[in-house]
């Protein structure tokens, strides 16, 4: 303010140059004010970027557990039960279920979409199996994917990968036998990205056998469902362990449901589909039912809640110590603005002069809360990362700001400052010269 003021000496207009005299000359006066809205301003920025982020991670955690809205597992019907009830079958009857072999041929894609709550669908099968290397021999789980289909509904970040995962899906497009391996098992075995994996496994009703030299074709930080602390996860072309997908047993079907359906109808519609077929379904995971019973828990809306009920008194209280701070500010000057008038400075000056001096102090403060609140998110969000496991959460925090609450907030923030401003220029209008400079002659 004071290079500003030094500037203004000759290239200022009067309004503009009594304003940042004011400032630079008296910046005690100005100091507490100025603070407190950066500091309120700053508060309520990081708490609107914790909900914010929070709130996400909630949903990212379930969706990554569960890699799709939906992801279910369609089991034989024993011959002994009447494939007319099949539809009506309950969740008790998949024990039943699983003691039976899984079907070669499963429900198509295509009878899944046809039903109106599904959008898209994907067939996902996880398999024991070892990885050679380097005459070293450690078990893995072989995780077949159909890289058509894969995209359109698995849940899958940015981050997840240096590469995106369109690129990965056309990694395994060109090399029918290249896998994807996780980052820590490239940095831990010394391979690279076009380095040989010797892979095998037992597959398919009758247990063949599957040993083939793989190619390794890219590589993640996270993917869907894989957990660190679990066995080492290779991605590979599901079609590539079966000869084709549709000779592909074992596997779950993610689902991506439409906008607005509802899931139990869904299911419902599934499992008449699957009674014609002699098919029991069975819910592996839900990411739509988890999200919503994790919403009702009371620890979760107590946390949004003081967040919320934060992020509103600290914008509120800010807010009244501007317009208080200005009206004592115009009290206290009452006398010079009366003596201003006297020795011929016009209304429309000493209105501009009262109005920038509020919006400087205004526009200096809400930019450096702004900056301080969006600083202090991006510096301590990700050290706030906790789990009810030990060790960092999977997928860890993406650090999201709370952009459009602070904007709602600095419009406040303005529309504050124009009620100020229109008081300010009523206040001047009652303005009586003779009794501010009487009032001066007493002093």
């Amino acid at each position: 303010m004071r290079l500003a003021a030094s500037f203004s000496n000759r290239h200022a207009k009067v309004g503009t140059y009594l304003a940042v005299q004011e400032i630079s000359r008296r910046p005690g006066e100005h100091t507490s004010v100025m603070l407190l809205i950066m500091i309120s301003l700053s508060l309520a920025i990081f708490s609107a970027s914790i909900a914010k982020t929070l709130d996400q991670w909630m949903h990212d955690s379930q969706y990554y557990m569960v890699g799709a809205d939906l992801s279910v597992r369609e089991y034989e019907i024993p011959v002994t039960q009447n494939p007319a009830d099949a539809a009506a079958t309950t969740a008790s009857d998949t024990a039943q279920a699983n003691t039976a072999n899984s079907i070669a041929a499963l429900v198509s894609l295509e009878s899944h979409l046809k039903l109106p709550g599904i959008q898209s669908a994907t067939y996902v099968g996880k398999y024991d199996g070892q990885c050679n290397f380097s005459a070293n021999n450690r078990k893995c789980t072989l995780m077949g994917i159909d890289r058509l289909t894969f995209p359109t509904v698995a849940y899958f970040r940015d981050d997840f990968s240096s590469q995106s995962l369109g690129a990965l899906m056309n990694a395994l497009a060109l090399n029918p036998l290249g896998v994807i391996v996780s980052q820590d098992f490239l940095k831990s075995s010394g391979l690279r990205v076009g380095d040989l994996l010797n892979v095998s496994t037992t597959v398919g009703v009758i247990d063949q056998g599957f040993n083939q030299n793989m190619v390794i074709v890219g590589s993640y930080a996270y993917f869907p469902t894989v957990y660190p602390d679990q066995t080492m996860t290779v991605i590979v072309n599901l079609g590539t362990l079966f000869g084709t997908i549709e000779t592909a047993t074992d596997y779950n079907v993610w689902l991506n449901v439409r906008d607005k359906a509802d899931y139990q109808s869904v299911l419902t519609q599934m499992k008449g589909l699957a009674g014609k077929q002699r098919l029991l379904v069975n819910v592996s995971g839900n990411a739509i039912q988890q999200i919503q019973k994790l919403l009702g828990q009371p620890e979760w809306v107590g946390l949004f809640g003081i967040l919320s009920v934060g992020f509103l008194l600290t914008g509120l209280m800010a807010c009244i110590a501007f317009v208080l701070d200005t009206f004592a500010s115009l009290r206290k000057h009452y006398i010079q603005l009366g003596i201003f008038q006297a020795i011929g400075l016009s209304m429309r000056q000493l209105v501009s002069y009262l109005v920038l001096e509020r919006v400087i102090l205004m526009a200096v403060a809400l930019g450096c809360g702004t900056i301080i609140g969006f600083l202090t998110s991006a510096l301590f969000l990700p050290i706030l990362q906790i789990s009810a496991a030990p060790g960092t959460p999977v997928p860890p925090f993406q650090v999201l700001f709370g952009s459009v609450q602070s904007a709602w907030l600095i419009l406040i923030f303005a529309a504050v400052l124009l009620g100020v401003i229109v008081s300010t220029i009523g206040y001047l209008v009652q303005i009586k010269i003779f009794q501010a400079v009487k009032m001066g002659e007493t002093i």
